[in-house]
């Protein structure tokens, strides 16, 4: 019976429960010994996670940005290390002056050397991680986008939502500030769509003087829903290091909801969305005011894209198809 040592930021993060606490179920399923601990920063937190990993056959570190030194010793406790890394943590945004030259990037660097794969949750990621490994014939980097449980989240129904026109966003206040190069487009939408209006999930309302918003604190059980009550989902992104890197979860939630998405072309967003076809991509104000225009202004449009954005998740973003693709890798790291 394989083992594993788990080693997470933290159960209560988005990425560990969406990316890390699955999988570590899956595992167990198939018969591995699963043991989770969160990262400590303490003396002895970190010579007992040393001490874990030697008792293990594998050792998979979420995220975590350890010191070069004390990277190489865990590869000295075990050389069986997986890094999972969903976002562009290595631009952090204390070095935004220096960002392929300070110590996060450089702690990332050493970390994606030493490990015997590298799990990337997006084709930016992926890239550097390759650049830091050594060139000895052998890859070692898989690209496994943060997946959407479809079971869970399913497509709407055409008789939900219709309480007007509905342009969605979902997220955290950390992010809220994407929405801010929105304020012309939807301005001008909203004086030609009557029923217009903006809603905002999150933990914290957006400050856009003229626009009509309706926020809602964001609740896992009613996630579902608050998704069905959209009739577009929204996702604008600055082109930066840090975006470039984000995993493009919220844009998978609407498609998986069943709605038309649009999107900034930055990172992961231009490999999910297909222009015209299962979403839309916008890079300035005019695109966003045209494309939330047609949208508003035809209802089988609507439908037809958020049906081919439902079978681009369906295809190449469920969590049933992570899950066996990371066991998989998991397996072939033991070998």
């Amino acid at each position: 019976m394989p083992s594993i040592l788990v080693v997470t930021i933290g159960v209560g993060k988005p990425s560990t429960r969406l990316r890390i606490l699955p999988l570590a179920d899956r595992l167990r399923q198939r018969g591995w010994r699963v043991t989770m601990r969160e990262v400590s920063n303490s003396l002895s937190g970190r010579v007992g996670l040393l001490r874990a990993a030697a008792r293990h056959d594998l050792v998979l570190l979420q995220k975590k940005l350890f010191p070069a030194a004390y990277t190489g010793l865990l590869r000295r406790a075990n050389p069986r290390l997986v890094f999972d890394v969903d976002d562009a943590v290595m631009f952090h945004e204390l070095e935004r002056n220096e960002p392929v030259t300070g110590r996060f990037f450089g702690r990332f660097a050493s970390i994606a050397a030493a490990s015997r794969m590298v799990v990337a949750g997006n084709r930016y990621v992926a890239e550097f991680a390759r650049a830091a490994r050594p060139r000895d014939g052998h890859d070692g980097v898989a690209i496994l986008p943060t997946p959407i449980d479809t079971e869970r989240l399913t497509a709407k129904g055409s008789h939900e939502g219709r309480d007007g026109f509905v342009v969605g966003w979902i997220g955290t206040k950390g992010n809220l500030h994407q929405l801010l190069p929105l304020t012309d487009a939807l301005r001008e939408v909203q004086a030609r769509v009557p029923d217009f209006r903006l809603r905002v999930i999150a933990d914290a309302a957006p400050d856009l003087p003229g626009i009509r918003v309706e926020s809602q604190p964001w609740r896992h059980a009613g996630e579902v829903a608050d998704l069905h009550g959209f009739d577009v989902g929204i996702m604008p992104l600055a082109d930066s290091l840090w975006n470039r890197g984000k995993g493009g979860f919220k844009l998978l939630q609407y498609m998986a909801a069943g709605l038309p998405a649009i999107a900034s072309p930055v990172g992961i967003n231009a490999d999910i969305v297909r222009h015209g076809e299962n979403g839309f991509l916008a890079a300035d104000t005019i695109a966003w005011r045209d494309a939330l225009l047609a949208l508003a202004a035809d209802a089988e449009l609507r439908r037809r894209v958020g049906v081919a954005a439902r079978r681009t998740i369906e295809g190449g973003y469920s969590l049933e198809g992570y899950l066996d693709n990371y066991v998989d890798l998991l397996e072939r790291c033991l070998k």
